[in-house]
């Protein structure tokens, strides 16, 4: 698998990998993760966007004959199902396929120097009234991980409990690999080149 954002596909050698993949039938998923939608670009003070005249990045792949998808990238479901029908026609002997997954970008990185995430509560999947600051709008209605909470729910996968059970496991074992990295002593300078191949 291949993962890369849309301005990738500017790029001339991503459309030769597209060549060489699908002339060898490799069985290589590309993944674009499309975030322009909304974005504004740098003429309005944003980071870089797209540029392309084609109306649609599946466009690019399928002209080589590849598979391509457009998936809502922020419904963890979508690109699950996706991923699975993309891995199948792989190991079918299908050659590749390509997974657009268009998502809006955090409102917070539209300047140049981009505001911190408002803090994340996984209660903000089900009591709307918690999500407050400036990115609520985005938060509401986008993101994807509360998204993925309000469906692993009602889907019966796991409860609220369970969720924020893990939630606050992963959230602990984050804060103890933060406080090594910290606290670990800054490697000895000739061990910068210890297993580099070139």
């Amino acid at each position: 698998m291949g993962f890369f954002g849309d301005g990738a596909l500017e790029e001339g050698l991503v459309l030769e990998a597209f060549n060489l993949a699908a002339l060898w039938k490799l069985p290589v998923v590309y993944v674009c993760e499309n975030n322009s939608p909304g974005a504004v670009g740098p003429q309005q003070g944003g980071y870089p966007t797209a540029i392309t005249a084609v109306e649609s990045f599946t466009r690019l792949p399928a002209a080589y004959g590849i598979h391509a998808v457009r998936v809502d990238g922020a419904d963890a479901a979508a690109v699950h199902a996706a991923a699975r029908e993309a891995v199948a026609r792989c190991r079918g002997g299908n050659g590749p396929a390509f997974i657009e997954a268009v998502t809006l970008r955090w409102p917070g990185s539209s300047p140049l120097w981009p505001e911190l995430a408002t803090t994340f509560d996984l209660d903000q999947a089900w009591n709307p009234a918690l999500i407050v600051g400036p990115q609520s709008d985005w938060i509401r209605g986008h993101d994807p991980l509360l998204r993925a909470a309000r469906e692993i729910v009602a889907q019966k996968f796991a409860d609220a409990g369970q969720l924020k059970a893990r939630d606050r496991t992963t959230r602990e074992q984050i804060a103890a690999a933060v406080a090594f990295a910290i606290e670990s002593p800054m490697p000895a300078p000739e061990t910068a080149i210890t297993d580099v191949f070139a």
